[in-house]
């Protein structure tokens, strides 16, 4: 819940910054914090923590500390919470197996995605969806 709360104020953050730009700097050079979840928002599939840093020319540790300072969250937390709710979105708007669920998300095996959904949401994906069509039937 807490990190679909952060996701949200992001994605305002993100909105309000495309009309200023919101940057830190630690260390005298600028990071546009939006442009960051900008492309993560966009790339979640298929990117690490080391290949963000590198797009925007910082160390994964930094971008990490500085990222976590703006958001409290960490870059990884952040990708995890984009990639359970498009989980979540795939597995209530669609029929696809979850193994293509995982697939979609970059998991390179279906129990990667099933044990990462587990520890997010508490129940497993199928499960998820049993219960999410069983709460929309009534």
């Amino acid at each position: 819940m807490n990190l679909q709360l952060s996701l949200l104020c992001l994605n305002l953050l993100q909105h309000y910054s495309s009309r200023t730009r919101i940057t830190y700097s630690d260390s005298g050079k600028p990071m546009n914090i939006s442009d960051v979840m900008y492309y993560m928002e966009n790339n979640y599939t298929s990117i690490t923590v080391q290949d963000i840093a590198k797009k925007f020319g910082y160390s994964s540790d930094y971008l990490n500390q500085i990222f976590k300072k703006m958001t409290s969250h960490t870059i990884g937390e952040m990708l995890l919470s984009l990639k359970m709710q498009k989980a979540c979105s795939l597995l209530t708007d669609t029929s696809l197996p979850v193994s293509a669920v995982a697939e979609y998300l970059g998991y390179h095996n279906t129990p990667n995605l099933i044990r990462s959904f587990k520890k997010y949401y508490g129940i497993t994906p199928a499960q998820y969806r049993k219960d999410f069509h069983k709460s929309t039937s009534i």
